[in-house]
């Protein structure tokens, strides 16, 4: 396994204990039929109905899960601490010493704002939603013993920059992880409640090089039988999120949290989800920061069933 899926397994093991499931080890290497996780990349937009994992190993024919398969257990998005010094350090412009990652561009050994702008943010498309996509997957009971190599694909494009290497141990079979809850009962825990329910991404385009300082958007929707809507954002640190559901509408008011406009228009994006069957923008204004309405911006909606 290279390094950042390694320091992906590490995040998702702190996020899996500090939920519900106990102490569990995930590590370089593993028998056949064990459980894993491993980092799909920054942002990826994928659900366990896209997603194709080929598994190449030392010897012997490849295998393929194909989407859907119950072999994948959970796909799931892990967001930075908001009080992680990467974060800090990016919103902030403090460095600090001995934080432990030395490979970038800046300096050695000292993570300061330029991680977040050299690395991370490219990495996630030039958002500054910075979420990694992570995938827990049971390896086949047949696995040969070696090294083997892990690629995960959506609609035939491989969705990682390099596969995953997973050392297979010449040992009898393991069983997956149960990932229980810790009421000593045995019973699998609830793993796949966090993965992402149905939502709709919504973002928004306009004018080269314009920006807003503010948008104001109107939607149409509907609900299901039972439930009401929801809407949310990533990164609330950077943009306010205000809303209002007015029983046939959603009302929606993105600001960015220190009256400072924002470099990026992706800051706007946000998700709607909840009970909503079908989501339309009907009306949308957007203003600079002195007040004037600006012109030319609309809003595109994806919807991502899980």
């Amino acid at each position: 396994m290279n390094t950042k899926q390694y320091l992906a397994c590490l995040v998702t093991l702190s996020l899996l204990v500090a939920g519900c499931t106990g102490v569990r080890t995930f590590s370089a290497s593993a028998r056949p039929g064990e459980t894993i996780a491993l980092a799909a990349g920054w942002k990826q937009q994928l659900t366990r109905n896209d997603l194709t994992v080929v598994i190449t190993p030392a010897s012997g024919s490849v295998v393929t899960y194909s989407p859907g398969d119950p072999r994948v257990r959970a796909l799931f998005q892990v967001y930075p601490d908001p009080v992680s010094k990467l974060v800090v350090s990016d919103r902030s412009g403090v460095s600090y010493p001995n934080a432990g990652l030395s490979n970038y561009a800046g300096g050695f050994n000292t993570l300061g704002a330029e991680f977040g702008s050299w690395f991370v943010r490219p990495m996630a498309g030039n958002q500054n939603d910075w979420s990694d996509t992570l995938v827990l997957l049971d390896l086949p009971t047949t696995l040969a013993p070696g090294e083997a190599s892990i690629a995960f694909m959506a609609g035939g494009v491989n969705v990682m920059q390099q596969p995953a290497l997973v050392e297979v141990l010449p040992l009898q079979a393991g069983a997956q992880n149960q990932l229980e809850l810790g009421d000593n009962t045995g019973a699998p825990g609830p793993i796949r409640s966090i993965e992402r329910a149905p939502h709709y991404v919504v973002h928004f385009s306009g004018p080269t090089g314009v920006i807003p300082h503010s948008i104001q958007a109107e939607f149409t929707r509907t609900l299901a039988a039972t439930g009401s809507s929801w809407v949310t954002q990533g990164r609330g640190d950077i943009m306010n999120l205000t809303w209002a559901d007015t029983g046939s509408s959603i009302k929606v008011l993105r600001s960015p949290v220190k009256g400072e406009s924002s470099a990026l228009l992706t800051d706007f994006d946000f998700y709607v989800t909840g009970a909503v069957t079908t989501l339309a923008l009907s009306t949308i204004k957007t203003y600079d920061v002195s007040g004037n309405v600006l012109t030319g911006f609309s809003a595109s909606l994806q919807y991502i069933s899980n």
